[in-house]
């Protein structure tokens, strides 16, 4: 497969994570936060921190897949392997730690408040198993481009 077509899939997809992720912070979370108030008023302080917590998350994503579809272009290119993909890669690397950090963060409010409704359970289950994924995965690739951009820079001054 040419270096173009797999990055123009790559960059597909990532339009599509892109608007995944703008449709649940801008519907689905304040609907979801609206509902926890109907069902707890309570908690009707909450819904603006709520929808806050979910933008902020959403920006974050966002601005991960800014620098991945940067990286897209390079292997477009056919030169992916450089310096600044791997500070790319780092950058993604800890914008996935940050919201590791804050999705923990909001389980732990969640288990002291003793606000555990099923769904909420399962939707921070699976944005801490997504994070701590593409944390993990991006902080290998840093190290691969960082290692494959020596080698490259060794092998053009050897020559």
């Amino acid at each position: 497969m040419k270096n173009t077509t797999v990055a123009g899939l790559l960059r597909a997809a990532l339009a599509l994570w892109t608007a995944a992720v703008l449709t649940a912070a801008a519907y689905f979370v304040p609907v979801f936060m609206r509902h926890i108030c109907a069902v707890r008023p309570e908690l009707a302080g909450w819904y603006g921190w709520g929808v806050a917590f979910g933008w902020l998350l959403a920006a974050m994503m966002l601005w991960a897949f800014m620098l991945l579809w940067r990286v897209m272009g390079t292997v477009a290119q056919g030169r992916a392997f450089v310096r600044k993909n791997a500070t790319r890669f780092r950058r993604v690397w800890q914008l996935s730690a940050a919201s590791f950090t804050l999705c923990a963060g909001l389980g732990i409010f969640m288990v002291l408040t003793k606000i555990l409704p099923p769904f909420l359970v399962l939707t921070v289950a699976g944005l801490l198993l997504a994070t701590a994924t593409a944390g993990l995965a991006s902080f290998a690739l840093s190290g691969l481009c960082q290692s494959a951009a020596l080698l490259r820079e060794e092998s053009e001054m050897t020559v």
